[in-house]
């Protein structure tokens, strides 16, 4: 909590106990035709030690402080117990002392809670900008390796297709922007996420030596809905890092389908070749696991099924 504000708390709060007393002293003389309480001036001049008794308690925090509130509490007593015995008014002790105790424990217990509310929102505050690293971290671990392969592929097509490769750097162009622009963004529409998917699949087919060795199919209407940027690409890419030689068909199978609160992702390949330092499950899946306990804690389902030569995930999140 911020000191200006903090302090801004604290004078409102005794402006209005101090207005409802003065209403209430108001209100005795008025109709309850209590005259014997002395002049209203008294009557809120009365409560200053109970508000000085507040802030004893309000300003211990350590033991050093509990010191010299142990010698203001005990100068203040012996000199309360003087002013009583002159004054002949030591029968009102009993009733006195418990008030005192109760606004020094009040301040105190304010203290407590101003501290506690201090410590969650600072808890918070770094739990926020913690995440929020984390997740910048995974963002760029997605693994841009493919570019170098495009521009390979387009450097081929430029003297036997053009027209193809114009489209081709066009679709590299707008992947480009969306990982180092769009990515930034906490959420972006579904559409955008889904052209950039389909833009990545149709410059991955370059390579390919068989045009029906991916099976790519969207179903249902992005509409408005968002969805958080760059988490379904990690499977897709991992589905073409790993995948059997791409004469065959049906070697990748990718379907999403839209739902009118969620979308559900279902990507298989086809592999069987591989290491064991080069295995299906890498870092980019170990990092979208991440992300989505990160952004979508207890609203996202993610199966994956390995039998040694198929590969299969299915994602479903909960775009509500």
């Amino acid at each position: 909590m911020k000191k200006n504000v903090k302090i801004k708390g604290h004078i409102i709060a005794w402006s209005c106990y101090l207005l409802l007393n003065l209403l209430l002293a108001i209100y005795q003389r008025s109709f309850v035709r209590d005259n014997g309480s002395g002049s209203l001036f008294i009557t809120l001049f009365a409560i200053v030690p109970f508000i000085f008794c507040f802030y004893i308690g309000y300003f211990i925090r350590n033991k050093s402080s509990l010191k010299i509130f142990s010698v203001i509490v005990l100068v203040f007593a012996l000199f309360f117990i003087v002013v009583l015995i002159a004054s002949d008014t030591i029968k009102f002790v009993p009733v006195l002392l418990p008030k005192t105790i109760s606004w020094i424990a009040m301040g105190g217990l304010v203290n407590i809670f101003e501290d506690w509310l201090k410590k969650r929102r600072d808890i918070e505050r770094l739990h926020k900008e913690n995440t929020e690293s984390q997740l910048a971290t995974l963002r760029s671990q997605v693994n841009p390796h493919f570019l170098f392969n495009t521009l390979n592929n387009i450097d081929s097509l430029i003297h036997q297709n053009p027209n193809a490769a114009s489209e081709s750097l066009v679709k590299l162009s707008g992947m480009m922007r969306y990982m180092f622009k769009e990515s930034n963004f906490k959420v972006v529409p579904l559409q955008k996420e889904l052209e950039h998917l389909e833009n990545y699949i149709a410059l991955e087919r370059l390579r390919l030596k068989n045009d029906n060795f991916v099976q790519f199919e969207i179903t249902g209407d992005a509409g408005n809905k968002e969805i958080a940027p760059m988490l379904l690409m990690p499977f897709i890419e991992n589905a073409f890092k790993h995948s059997v030689d791409s004469t065959i068909e049906n070697g990748i199978e990718i379907s999403i389908v839209i739902e009118e609160a969620s979308i559900t992702l279902h990507c298989s390949n086809r592999y069987g070749f591989f290491d064991d330092k080069d295995k299906v499950s890498g870092i980019g899946l170990d990092n979208v696991k991440k992300r989505l306990a990160l952004i979508y804690p207890q609203k996202h389902q993610l199966n994956i099924d390995d039998n040694g030569e198929v590969f299969e995930v299915e994602l479903s999140v909960d775009l509500s």
